[in-house]
């Protein structure tokens, strides 16, 4: 169906993920499928869709959706036939409390969004990233807190955050070795304000 490159970049309506849709559209023959959980208050990305037309769609996508995932996946079959690039970018840091003070259900949220979240989105688009005419892609913006080696020595309390970025750098590592046909990674994006 299409010639371009097809990217997904979930958590797109600001910060890094907004920032990567704006780099992204710069190139020629892309499309950019940019998810946010409202896209009726993603006014960012409004005004590319308007600047690009064809070239950026927003997508209602909240992390570990299914249905959201879903729907998405279908629409973009839809409009692109495959996927070439999914930029797994959405997710949280909620809480700075050490272990021994963070609610159970606030490390259970850092793990729903953070690393079911990208799993979620993976197996949604599975079927997208096999069609790509092209080795795809499936890149997780992950986090330095994530390892297990230097993370857990980092003087703050990331007793969420941390744990639930290692599982999904597990995760994506695993996503990798299961898949020949596709290249899977984590990318620590450095100190971001976010």
């Amino acid at each position: 169906m299409s010639s371009n490159t097809v990217y997904l970049v979930s958590g797109a309506n600001r910060s890094i993920g907004l920032g990567l849709v704006k780099a992204l559209v710069l190139r020629d023959n892309v499309i950019i499928f940019a998810g946010a959980r409202d896209p009726a208050a993603a006014t960012d990305l409004q005004a590319l869709v308007k600047q690009y037309p064809g070239k950026v769609h927003i997508l209602k996508l909240v992390s570990a959706s299914k249905e959201d995932s879903e729907a998405a996946a279908a629409f973009v079959e839809k409009v692109a036939g495959h996927i070439n690039v999914i930029i797994a970018n959405a997710g949280i840091a909620e809480t700075w409390a050490p272990a021994h003070e963070i609610s159970i259900e606030g490390v259970e949220r850092h793990f729903k969004v953070n690393a079911i979240g990208p799993l979620v989105l993976f197996q949604a688009f599975y079927p997208l990233l096999k069609a790509a005419p092209s080795t795809p892609k499936f890149v997780v913006i992950s986090t330095r807190a994530g390892s297990i080696e230097s993370g857990a020595a980092v003087p703050l309390g990331l007793s969420a955050y941390g744990p639930s970025k290692a599982a999904v750098n597990y995760l994506t590592r695993k996503i990798h070795f299961e898949n020949e046909h596709l290249i899977s990674f984590a990318v620590h994006p450095g100190a971001v304000d976010t």
